[in-house]
């Protein structure tokens, strides 16, 4: 009679499963066993697909801006455009700045020619993790809403350790771990299990200084990218509200300006009929039911830097107008909080994206005639 199996015969796969697990922890990219790179792919799928499947209409992976670094986006010289500038937070919640500390972190831009931010230095774009980093991923990072120890202008419940433990433990964060540009010379290593999943359970290492660092959505600093383009004092800017605002708060504009007038010396001023009260709707629509228009989509600010120099900004914002298409107003009368509906709401249906699409290219329609500056230039 063959004699039954001891203990001590299996005792080989109790280390060969701790070697295993040790070597999947190191190798491993971090970035890859959350749901990031889900919403990145997504992301990619429905505003960068490959022209062919645009044009069939049919769902397929977007191979083209998946293989796309976001260096390659750029030009030789001289400068042409576009030039993109993707915002994203670096947090720095255990900054020992406590300025940065008090904002939760710093904006990090993706660029074709630099990588970083003040806090943490900058890198060519070319040579960062050897220019495989995508537009796709960047966009995504951008976006990345749901993100431990961090929140809207550097406040909100995921500021909250214990909640934001729970994000981590359930790999629920959209963040993104990547190596710090003040050590991209030197430092090789890929974000693991180990380093900095394990090390950045505790409090006191989302700082500058880290060798790793934690990027999430742009709106965690400044929601309207308006920062990085005052910052170049730009002459002209054309900025876009789309932020669930449905009492007309502005508070992400609030907050923007106060931002570039703490870091730049720079004001913006929407003076007499300019006033951003004309966004707010007053004005009984007839269709639907309840509905109301404000008196336009578009206001015309004045920009005053620190060096004496002005420019434009035309800022639209996503509110009801007169003119709007019977098939935009339908699609209210249906869903009384358009066009302010919850950003929870991630997953938009055909006809939810195109009445969204539609409003935008007739406010966009608007301002255009509207602003002298932005059909004939500055």
């Amino acid at each position: 009679m063959e004699s039954a199996r001891g203990p001590g015969d299996l005792a080989w796969w109790v280390p060969a499963v701790i070697v295993g697990a040790v070597a999947l922890g190191v190798f491993v990219n971090l970035n890859y066993m959350s749901i990031h790179r889900f919403y990145r792919d997504r992301l990619m799928e429905a505003f960068m697909p490959d022209l062919a499947t645009a044009r069939a209409g049919k769902p397929a992976a977007a191979r083209g801006a998946d293989e796309a670094s976001i260096h390659e986006t750029g030009y030789p010289t001289p400068p042409r455009g576009p030039y993109h500038l993707v915002n994203a937070n670096v947090v720095l919640v255990d900054s020992p700045e406590p300025v940065r500390s008090r904002r939760g972190g710093d904006n990090f831009i993706f660029s074709p020619l630099f990588f970083g931010s003040n806090a943490t230095g900058w890198f060519p774009a070319e040579k960062f993790l050897r220019g495989r980093l995508s537009l796709a991923s960047a966009m995504a990072i951008s976006g990345a809403t749901l993100t431990r120890i961090t929140g809207t202008a550097g406040s909100g419940v995921t500021r909250n350790w214990a909640f934001s433990l729970l994000i981590a433990f359930l790999k629920l964060g959209l963040g993104y771990w990547i190596r710090n540009p003040r050590f991209a010379h030197t430092w090789r290593m890929r974000p693991n299990h180990f380093h900095p999943a394990l090390y950045h359970l505790f409090p006191g290492n989302f700082r500058e200084d880290r060798r790793f660092i934690h990027l999430s959505d742009g709106g965690h600093f400044e929601n309207l990218a308006l920062y990085e383009l005052i910052r170049r004092k730009a002459r002209l800017i054309l900025l876009c509200d789309g932020g669930a605002d449905p009492k007309f708060d502005f508070f992400d504009l609030t907050r923007a300006l106060r931002r570039i007038w703490e870091d730049f010396g720079a004001t913006i001023a929407f003076q007499g009929e300019e006033s951003i009260k004309r966004l707010i709707p007053t004005q009984p629509l007839g269709f639907p039911t309840g509905a109301k228009a404000a008196e336009r989509g578009y206001v015309e600010g004045r920009i005053t830097y620190s060096d004496g120099s002005d420019g434009v900004l035309v800022m639209l914002n996503t509110t009801l107008v007169e003119g709007l298409d019977l098939r935009i107003l339908g699609y209210r009368a249906g869903h009384h909080e358009f066009p302010d509906e919850p950003t929870s709401d991630q997953f938009f249906d055909p006809i939810q994206f195109e009445a969204y699409r539609g409003l935008g290219f007739h406010l966009g329609k608007e301002a255009l005639a509207g602003v002298p500056a932005l059909s004939q230039g500055l």
